[in-house]
């Protein structure tokens, strides 16, 4: 990525993601769900 106008495009598709709700607490999650498209661009 280290060149102009390139770009790593990543599907994803219903991806669940369990969070932390609290440091103290790990029990309690948070659930993130995912469902679309994430593009990391570089630039010089």
């Amino acid at each position: 990525m280290t060149r102009e106008n390139v770009a790593l495009t990543y599907e994803l598709n219903n991806v669940r993601i369990a969070v932390p709700g609290s440091l103290n607490n790990r029990s309690e999650q948070a659930q993130w769900i995912i469902d679309g498209s994430i593009t990391v661009r570089g630039t010089r």
